[in-house]
């Protein structure tokens, strides 16, 4: 194996961030106040020459030749020696980039956050402290949706924020999460996926809603998500003291989404089959696990696949899922999908079961 130099030092390489503090009788060996490096090195989806270098000194450098040349293009408002923690890349388009930057160990909390679309030539502040991030949350990553562009996730000292229009506008996507330092995100098969300091890894299952919500954000007065494909085939974990295979809370069935624009009486859900026969309901005001939430925000409801009449499991097959309200409808097709894992059972063999 061999190694090739492609850059020269990129970094500031300010003299006073070289050495050790306290000098030679009373240094600080752990070197934590040593820096001047490449921090974040991240390769373009879209041309594997193409290259973003930030460095822990406050440095951002482009190369689009594979490393014969660099160009500098660190944002002008960047702060001298701040952290560039993450750079992120666009899935829709090879110029766009992202920057997550913090400068808390120079005693600024501040949350910074730029765009650029034109490969670093300009920049665009998406974070002042007033649009939705508070001004004391540093941030130490950001993603954008590979799915839906300007659709953004931040991960924060203190938790998750989305956006729904580029970086305008943050908004909590904090939900159980608990208030804790975010250290990477992730968006892996239409989930995002959640890394934490101390606090274990999270996932945020299924972001098909906030893709819609950022593709056309109108809410009149509630409405309903298209649910992601329901699989048949159990999600609970065997009869067995330990099953590291299944996470803790993972929901089973079909997750269905909804928002309420404003607090809202006579709200019903309901589950159609193919012949517009009802499956299974919950309504505002219920009981008995039939209560629907009314109040005005995002609300998620997990429907096991089963039927009311016979506790019988749904076959594979398209299905409506009906949100009405006085004065509104909305509704929407859920696929059920055979269970992956055993391609041997037919759909004869699921309508069988269904008809015992």
């Amino acid at each position: 194996m061999t190694w090739e130099t492609i850059s020269p030092d990129l970094s500031y390489a300010d003299p006073s961030t070289l050495r050790f503090p306290g000098g030679p009788i009373h240094s600080d060996n752990t070197g934590v106040e040593v820096f001047a490096t490449v921090f974040e090195l991240t390769v373009s989806p879209h041309d594997a020459a193409t290259l973003w270098a930030g460095t822990d000194d406050g440095r951002v450098h482009l190369t689009r030749d594979d490393g014969v040349t660099w160009t500098d293009v660190t944002p002008p408002d960047l702060p001298r020696l701040a952290t560039v923690n993450a750079i992120e890349v666009s899935a829709h388009q090879p110029g766009r980039a992202f920057l997550a930057v913090h400068a808390y160990r120079l005693g600024d909390a501040s949350p910074y956050v730029w765009r650029t679309d034109d490969y670093g030539r300009t920049w665009t502040r998406l974070t002042d402290g007033a649009n939705g991030i508070p001004a004391d949350h540093w941030v130490r990553v950001v993603r954008e949706d590979p799915e839906q562009r300007g659709l953004l996730y931040a991960g924060t000292e203190f938790g998750i924020f989305a956006s729904f229009d580029d970086g305008a506008r943050w908004q909590p996507l904090r939900m159980n999460l608990p208030a804790t330092p975010i250290m990477d995100l992730e968006v892996h098969r239409g989930d995002l996926v959640v890394a934490t300091q101390g606090r274990s890894f999270w996932v945020l299952d299924d972001l098909t809603a906030l893709r819609e919500l950022a593709a056309d954000p109108i809410v009149a007065e509630a409405r309903l998500f298209t649910p992601r494909d329901a699989q048949r085939g159990a999600s609970a974990p065997p009869l067995q003291e330990v099953d590291l295979t299944v996470p803790e809370g993972l929901p089973a069935g079909a997750l269905l989404h909804f928002v309420v624009a404003a607090d809202l009486g006579g709200l019903r859900l309901t589950v159609l089959d193919a012949e517009d026969r009802e499956v299974t309901w919950w309504a505002t005001g219920e009981r008995g696990g039939r209560g629907l939430p009314s109040t005005r925000g995002f609300h998620r409801l997990a429907w096991d696949l089963r039927y009311d009449r016979g506790n019988v499991k749904a076959p594979p097959g398209a299905y409506t899922v009906r949100l009405a309200w006085d004065g509104g409808m909305n509704e929407a097709e859920l696929r059920v999908v055979p269970d992956p894992r055993d391609p041997d059972v037919t759909t004869a063999d699921y309508e069988e079961q269904f008809r015992v």
